[in-house]
């Protein structure tokens, strides 16, 4: 009897907090209207992804003029009103522009916000306080950005973000897990001083049903601009993007061009493939070029005419190809190609675009698991010491875990779209490392090398956010 009761008590002091704690994980009745910023619009060639009324561009690093706007900022923590946050910016564009006040004047004084690091989180643990606030940075645009076009990106902010640059509006965008890019040509100022000012909304997870997690995730809720932050030009006529569809004897090329010029231009694009060469100096680099052996030889090369491109048009190019006797990407040799896409105006080549891929055939089953994880150690859901996602039991088998018959998704996750279930958070250059067991790696420690966790992930998955 003492010991039932014992257990009793037990029970009911973890039981209590629990209670009280979904006590307080009660959803208000407000419902967001914001607008997806994502769209799909028809256009020659087949449908093209748009984000923000431009075509959603590559965020990977490109051979272009480029200007890092991280490091220290200015942060203003506000209580922000999350309702106004997830209101349509139609009707919510003058209550957004009366908060912003002078922030974003010219001689707008900062001195008395917080230094604040970009990329960097508002609320590290244990603050719970932070929930939203403005950014601010003051930053110099060279002369040569003058004949350019320019495109504003984001890694990632989390949640919500609205954007003013030099005083003007240009856009917002909802979901910390995804990139996103705004136009900036109209607004950016060339030989001179440019502010950019940064409105961010991280609602309470708890507190409304209609966000992305909504609540009951297993990783702190930092909020802030948590990616990188950079001013891109683009030239009149470029690539914006080439997405790989990669099969063992070849990929699926499509590539969206866009002309923003008022003139026609007789355009055209030469697609080339060429080996990838991991050395320790290119590794860690962002840049796929870097992968290009210098006395390296196209492996394919052919040009895909384009005839004459009207001003202000955007249309997608398939340019598809066959590698024979291809080499595969493996854990243990991950082989890699590059990519090159050069847009030819005028008989001129004005913009390259390089992405990397790999060739590898994934079967369902144990042998894949074992072969390959794609999970980054030491991340949201796991656990440093034992690399293990977070509610896993170490004493019982990978087949006998909670998760190996599915994702556990909260209702209210899934009825917005949303999987918050052990999120991946996969690098672009962990397809360039090779396990540490591999002889070339022997004794060898530091974040170039790659060591494969102790148990195998048990299957890839993907959180989708609500907004891209």
């Amino acid at each position: 009897m003492p010991n039932f009761r014992l257990a009793v008590t037990a029970a009911t002091c973890l039981t209590l907090p629990l209670a009280l704690a979904a006590c307080s994980l009660v959803p208000s009745g407000a419902h967001a209207d914001l607008a997806p910023t994502l769209t799909f619009q028809d256009e020659p060639g087949g449908p093209v992804a748009f984000q923000s009324g431009q075509p959603v561009p590559t965020f990977d690093r490109q051979p272009r003029l480029r200007q890092e706007l991280g490091g220290v900022w200015r942060f203003q923590p506000q209580g922000l009103d999350t309702n106004l946050s997830l209101t349509n910016r139609s009707s919510a564009q003058k209550a957004l522009t009366a908060e912003l006040s002078d922030r974003a004047g010219v001689l707008y004084d900062t001195s008395g916000w917080q230094a604040i690091q970009v990329p960097g989180s508002f609320n590290p643990p244990p603050d719970r306080n932070t929930t939203g606030g403005f950014y601010r940075t003051d930053f110099l645009v060279p002369e040569e950005w003058g004949n350019t076009y320019s495109l504003l990106k984001f890694g990632a902010v989390r949640y919500i973000a609205d954007v003013w640059l030099n005083g003007h509006y240009l856009g917002y965008h909802e979901g910390g897990d995804t990139p996103f890019a705004l136009d900036a040509t109209g607004a950016l100022v060339p030989g001179a001083y440019n502010n950019l000012v940064v409105r961010v909304d991280n609602p309470v997870w708890g507190t409304r049903d209609d966000i992305v997690p909504w609540g009951l995730a297993d990783w702190w809720n930092y909020g802030g601009i948590v990616g990188d932050v950079w001013l891109e030009a683009i030239p009149e006529t470029s690539a914006v993007r080439a997405d790989v569809t990669p099969h063992l004897d070849g990929a699926d090329v499509s590539v969206v061009v866009q002309h923003r010029g008022k003139d026609t231009v007789n355009a055209g694009l030469e697609v080339r493939l060429w080996p990838a060469q991991i050395t320790a100096t290119n590794r860690l680099s962002p840049d796929a070029s870097n992968l290009i052996p210098t006395d390296a030889q196209p492996l394919l090369d052919h040009h895909v005419s384009l005839g004459e491109i009207t001003g202000d048009s955007v249309f997608r190019v398939a340019a598809p190809f066959a590698i024979r006797s291809a080499d595969l990407w493996s854990p243990s040799l991950p082989a890699l190609y590059v990519l090159q896409v050069t847009v030819i105006a005028n008989n001129e080549p004005v913009d390259d675009l390089y992405t990397s891929f790999g060739l590898r055939q994934g079967p369902r089953g144990i042998a894949w698991r074992r072969t390959l994880d794609l999970r980054r150690r030491d991340r949201v859901g796991a656990r440093p010491r034992t690399r293990r996602p977070c509610g896993l039991d170490s004493s019982r088998p990978p087949s006998a875990q909670p998760d190996a018959a599915g994702p556990r998704r909260p209702p209210r996750s899934r009825a917005v779209g949303g999987d918050t279930s052990l999120p991946l958070h996969a690098a672009n250059v962990l397809d360039r490392h090779r396990p540490r067991d591999s002889a070339a790696d022997a004794g060898r420690d530091g974040p170039a090398r790659f060591q494969p966790p102790e148990r195998p992930f048990p299957r890839l998955r993907q959180r989708v956010v609500r907004h891209v």
